[in-house]
């Protein structure tokens, strides 16, 4: 009887295990450029921590992961012919009318 506790607990802290690590970590988002130019992925946050300063850029044939924390709101969605000042100021072609994001240094 002593075995068959046991198993029981080795099996129901296995279960908890499995639980917290799916709760404590996050989902990732895998972003892939299969485009023959760059794109700029971006990044739109609620209520939280700008991910990635907002976006970054993406060459062709690359993907890059994106991990976020459980809860997490927002956006992502992809641009093209962005150009940055020396300011770290971004505009891009296909973004929304007066979109303009500060890159972090």
């Amino acid at each position: 009887m002593a075995i068959f506790s046991k198993l029981h607990l080795l099996f129901f802290s296995f279960i908890i295990a499995t639980c917290t690590i799916s709760i404590v970590s996050g989902t990732v988002f895998t972003l892939s450029n299969r485009c023959n130019f760059t794109v700029w992925p971006g990044i739109l946050t609620a209520n939280r921590t700008l991910l990635r300063g907002g976006g970054f850029a993406l060459a062709s044939g690359s993907s890059v992961n994106l991990t976020v924390s459980p809860g997490w709101s927002g956006r992502i969605w992809g641009r093209t012919g962005c150009n940055f000042n020396a300011s770290g100021s971004r505009k891009c072609k296909n973004a929304p009318v007066q979109e303009e994001h500060h890159q972090p240094h």
